[in-house]
């Protein structure tokens, strides 16, 4: 055995068995101490190592207790690292681990404003200016880093940057199958923990770096708080807070010759969010996606980013200034596909679902709006040029409007269909619609507006504020509604229009084939102050002005009228069940009028034609039962507007305007139809209207005795009178009552018009009767007619009498026959019997003489003589009508006597109609 120790060659091995044994007992001490040293001259303020243990063996490197604090801080610490290393690999240029566990481990990093890092207390400066290029020194052969297995337990990082302080503590982590080999099975990474407060998991089964970047796996971070990263959107978002939760797969791809790519399957969720910048503040309850989201980044073509998923926004509000804005709810479902060209290519497909939406001035009492729902459909967007939607239904619509007149406009559905752009400057509609809008005041719940239903379809319209539409229709349309349970009707109520091939643009303004409309009623009310009902219910609807002891109106700047859009229409019909009824109660007797309209049309409207005659129709019903009817035309656009109509009326019941003629003239017409034609012309400025008056079987009373006896005293006989003279033998009036002269002179009432005609029909009239009614003594009597400044006499032959006779002669009779028949033709006129007698009537032939030559007054016997003579004159022509004829003695007035001087006076009766 000695013999073997004397060998230097058994020295020699011994010597390095002995020195490789010293080496490896003395190296864990030796590194802790030279660990521990160069720790504290790189900045540890101080550093502990429990135990440093290698087995040259197993290959494996145990580490426990490392403390390293510095500025009083802990800024490292785990309590033990196992590393099991492959020594062969060594050879090969391959640090093949395979096995290593952390426990316990904290570390401190840091980043300071000058870009440095601080790793535990190890300081690295910004190492970008001592970067070396890529092909300074030799290429060699690369070196290899693969990990069987690596465990970390228990463990925390500390992260510090100007903008970021977070804490990463991990649980358990493990790393499984790593190599920066090619062409190797994938590794797998799994850490659960906590990043600051919130949950965090990640699971990737695919995990590569070589040749190309790969990870692949779930994530899951619970309420991650956004506060963390406030300072990084500062300047755009000076308020963000909120939390946000990941809960999916994840796969990325990075290739220097592909480029990169990721996609994300999952969930997104935000929560409590809270924005604010200049005054506007936003938060959103919650904010949710799910489903697949990819980015592609080729290297050599533009990037993509595709979303197909569905966006939840749930509890949304927005203030800001004098509005603001909040949503119940929103869900977009769809596909979104964004190509980063030079023009950018947006390509989109889905639909919007909003939940209720308000909006909200806040000044004072301002404009409100809200809605329950929005639905859109059917959503596309391709090249970002070629926009269309399927469907958008608003369900649910309210707006307040503030004002003096406060309104609530209430609509139950709007919807939109075939929506279609392809620059955003022309955009087609297939067909829009709304149902029941309803426009109430809130002082009083007065309807103002009512439309059962309202459409459009095959709009097209433009940004230079060009319109054109196929079809427009309304359905019962009502404009201040009456209350329910109320007397009052709807002022005016529509059951059907349809406006067909309308345009619109501003140079040739609005155009259209026809308007057809139906069902039109409208119920006007005057009442006694001479308040219109419309009037009446509208100032219903206002806010009393405040009263502030001045009645002078505040004077507004005169604005400068623009001349009115033109209008062109083929056709505007009026037809179906259509009714205007009016009430006026500021009569003494109120009047009520109705029209029914069978037929209102208008044809060539046109107003940029300032000189084309449109042609207009109408056709209806008065009252029921009088048909009436309005036809020709007129040039309304001109600057001198043309009239050219004619105007026909039959059956009308004349009993309807007894309440104007009660209140013009105190009489009311108690009986009789009316038919009138006119044929009306206004040409420059000047009306030329005639009017033949028919009056059938007219009968009259007197209401106001006052208003009556004016009117008498303005005709050139009292009215009953004249009428009776007017009459026909059928007990019917033929008048005509020409108007003419310029229009601003023409001032006509109902008096004016009967005063009028009734004094120029009066006289030709009872010539034309006398001379038909007297025969051979109608030249006596048309001579003796004498027509007074106010008033008419119509003196008929008188009965003449010898002096001193009372008997009535053959010849005489003869004639008070003829006087018979116009008593009982004119049952309404009274005969005026006026003795006449001749102060020498009762005298001798002698006694004549002298009284002739020498006139003497006569005594008071004698004078009473005349005037019984007279009076048994009047009784004989009296009792003769009355019992040969039946006329009603009081009908048969006698005046009193009447005594005459001269001598060529002839003693008579004289007759006078009244």
């Amino acid at each position: 055995m000695k013999k073997i120790f004397q060998y230097t060659s058994v020295k020699i091995i011994l010597g390095l068995l002995t020195t490789i044994t010293l080496f490896f007992t003395l190296l864990p001490f030796g590194a802790s101490y030279f660990l521990k040293d160069w720790l504290v001259k790189n900045g540890a303020e101080s550093a502990s190592i429990e135990s440093i243990r290698y087995n040259p063996f197993y290959g494996r490197l145990t580490v426990r207790g490392v403390d390293i604090t510095s500025d009083s801080k802990e800024r490292f610490h785990h309590s033990t690292l196992v590393i099991n290393v492959g020594i062969t690999s060594l050879f090969k240029r391959d640090i093949h681990i395979q096995q290593i566990e952390y426990h316990d481990l904290f570390i401190d990093l840091q980043q300071f404003a000058d870009g440095s890092w601080r790793y535990g207390s190890f300081n690295i400066k910004d190492a970008a200016s001592d970067s070396v290029s890529e092909n300074d020194g030799p290429k060699t052969q690369p070196w290899f880093l693969s990990a069987d297995q690596v465990r970390i337990k228990n463990s925390r990082v500390q992260l510090l940057t100007p903008d970021i302080e977070m804490t990463l503590s991990i649980d358990s982590a493990e790393l499984t199958r790593f190599t920066t080999k090619e062409r190797q099975p994938s590794g797998r990474f799994h850490l659960t923990g906590k990043l600051d407060d919130s949950p965090i998991t990640i699971d990737l089964d695919t995990l590569q770096v070589n040749p190309d970047l790969q990870l692949g796996g779930n994530i899951h971070i619970s309420k991650f708080n956004l506060d963390e990263i406030t300072a990084f959107t500062k300047n755009i978002l000076p308020v963000f807070t909120g939390n946000l939760s990941i809960d999916g797969n994840v796969l990325l791809n990075h290739s220097i010759k592909s480029g990169f790519e990721a996609q994300y399957h999952g969930k997104i969720t935000a929560n409590s969010i809270h924005l604010e910048k200049d005054e506007r503040n936003t938060s959103v309850d919650t904010i949710a996606w799910g489903g697949a989201l990819t980015v592609n980044a080729p290297a050599k073509a533009a990037a993509q980013v595709t979303a197909d998923g569905t966006l939840s926004i749930n509890g949304a509000a927005l203030e800001m200034q004098d509005i603001a804005l909040t949503e119940e709810a929103m869900q977009w479902k769809g596909k979104v596909h964004f190509e980063a060209t030079d023009q950018g290519k947006l390509n989109t497909q889905g639909s919007i679902k909003l939940g209720r939406f308000e909006y909200q001035s806040s000044e004072g009492a301002g404009l409100k709006a809200g809605l329950n729902s929005l639905t859109i459909n059917t959503i596309n967007i391709s090249n970002s040029s070629n926009y269309t939607i399927g469907t958008i239904v608003a369900e649910d619509i309210q707006t307040t409007v503030p004002g003096d007149m406060p309104l609530v406009v209430s609509l139950p559905t709007l919807s939109f269909s075939g929506l279609a752009t392809g620059d955003l400057e022309n955009f087609t509609i297939a067909e829009t619609a709304l149902e029941n809008l309803q426009v109430k005041s809130t002082l009083n719940e007065t309807i103002l507006t009512g439309l059962q239903q309202f459409s459009v379809k095959d709009i097209r319209a433009n940004v230079q504020q060009n319109f054109s539409a196929r079809d427009i229709a309304i359905e019962t349309l009502t404009l201040l509604t009456s209350k329910e349970n109320s007397k009052d009707k709807n002022v005016l109520s529509l059951s059907h229009a349809n406006l067909d091939q309308i345009s619109y643009d501003p140079g040739s303004g609005l155009k259209g084939d026809t308007l057809n409309l139906s069902g039109l009623r409208a119920d006007i009310v005057r009442d006694k102050d001479g308040v219109m009902n419309f009037s009446q219910r509208l100032e219903a609807m206002k806010i009393p002005a405040p009263e502030t002891g001045e009645d002078v109106a505040a004077e507004l700047p005169a604005k400068e009228k623009s001349p009115p859009a033109p209008i062109t229409f083929g056709e505007i019909l009026l037809s179906g069940n259509s009714n205007v009824s009016f009430i006026d109660q500021t009569l003494a007797v109120p009047y009520s009028t109705n029209l029914s309209i069978r037929k209102f049309q208008v044809t060539d409207l046109d107003s940029t034609r300032q000189e084309k005659q449109m042609d207009l129709l109408f056709e209806g019903n008065l009252e029921q039962r009088a048909p009436i009817k309005i036809s020709g035309n007129l040039a309304p656009f001109n600057e001198k507007p043309t009239i050219n109509l004619d105007l026909i009326v039959k059956n009308y019941p004349l009993t309807s305007l007894s309440s104007y003629t009660v209140q013009s003239v105190g009489t009311a017409l108690a009986g009789g139809q009316l038919k009138i034609e006119s044929k009306l012309k206004l040409i420059d400025d000047t009306l030329d209207l005639k009017n033949s008056v028919f009056l059938e079987q007219l009968e009259t009373e007197t209401i106001s005795q006052e208003l009556a006896t004016e009117l008498n005293n303005q005709l050139p006989i009292p009215l009953d009178a004249a009428l009776a003279m007017l009459r026909d033998s059928d007990r019917n009036i033929n008048l005509d009552i020409p108007i003419s002269g310029p229009v601003n002179d023409i001032s006509v009432g109902i008096s004016d018009i009967v005063v009028t005609a009734l004094s120029k029909s009066i006289v030709s009239a009872a010539s034309s009767y006398f001379v038909y009614a007297l025969g051979p003594y109608a030249a006596l009597a048309y001579v003796g007619m004498k027509v007074g400044e106010e008033m008419m006499q119509v003196n008929l032959p008188p009965i003449q009498f010898q002096p001193g006779e009372r008997i009535l002669l053959k010849e005489q009779t003869d004639y008070l026959e003829r006087i018979a028949t116009i008593l009982k033709e004119r049952p309404e006129t009274d005969l005026q019997l006026i003795p006449l007698v001749a102060s020498w009537e009762l005298f001798s032939e002698e006694e004549r003489e002298i009284q002739k030559a020498n006139p003497v007054d006569l005594n008071g016997e004698q004078k009473q003589s005349l005037r019984e003579l007279g009076q048994q004159r009047a009784a004989e022509i009296q009792t003769y009508l009355s019992d040969t004829h039946t006329i009603d003695k009081t009908r048969l007035l006698v005046s009193s006597t009447s005594i005459k001087q001269p001598e060529d006076t002839q003693p008579a009766v004289l007759l006078e109609v009244k």
